[in-house]
């Protein structure tokens, strides 16, 4: 059985994701290494793998939604990529239609990212597992079980020290890193 790797372009993404096209080619050129088939010149447009996609469209709310820059959101998204695929936040390329590797719909990532210094930051991400009503309590009182997990951006080329101390917990911005996914894979999937 042949089974050829699904492909995505500029518009068909910006039309599905409702992004502006112009805004989905800056960030793809921002967020991506350059295309070496595709080029102002070539004649070739670029096409995304779904893994691909999905670091433009999660660069582009850290920058839209969260306020980031470009550089501290590529700094964010190199300091991400290691977790992203441990945490099965990724695509089988070779299924189609789009097939999904990641946690379950229920299990919700969020993450807290906190500046630690010039395009430094500390993270952490937190796993809910587990959401229910505490046994013989009621509805209102419920018990939640997480895994947490915190890490800091490597230090800069330099050797200068990139981290600082244990921030303050109710700074930084939270990043709803399942909901940005299913979006996206909603995005892709329903719309064929």
């Amino acid at each position: 059985m042949n089974r050829r790797i699904r492909l995505f372009h500029n518009r068909q993404l910006a039309e599905k994701l409702k992004v502006n096209l112009a805004r989905w080619k800056r960030w793809s050129l921002a967020f991506l290494p350059p295309d070496p088939l595709s080029g102002q010149q070539s004649g070739h447009a670029r096409q995304y793998y779904a893994q691909d996609a999905f670091r433009v469209h999660l660069g582009g709310h850290l920058v839209g939604e969260l306020g980031f820059s470009i550089p501290e959101s590529r700094r964010i998204l190199d300091d991400l990529s290691p977790y992203l695929a441990e945490t099965r936040f990724g695509f089988d390329v070779r299924a189609v239609p789009l097939r999904l590797e990641a946690p379950e719909p229920q299990r919700r990532y969020r993450l807290r990212i906190i500046r630690g210094g010039p395009m430094a930051f500390d993270y952490t991400l937190t796993a809910l597992l587990e959401d229910a009503p505490w046994a013989g309590a009621g509805e209102d009182v419920r018990c939640r079980r997480c895994r947490v997990r915190r890490f800091t951006s490597p230090p800069a080329a330099d050797g200068a020290a990139t981290s600082v101390s244990t921030p303050v917990v109710s700074s930084g911005r939270v990043l709803d890193l399942s909901g940005v996914y299913w979006q996206f894979v909603r995005a892709l999937t329903l719309t064929g």
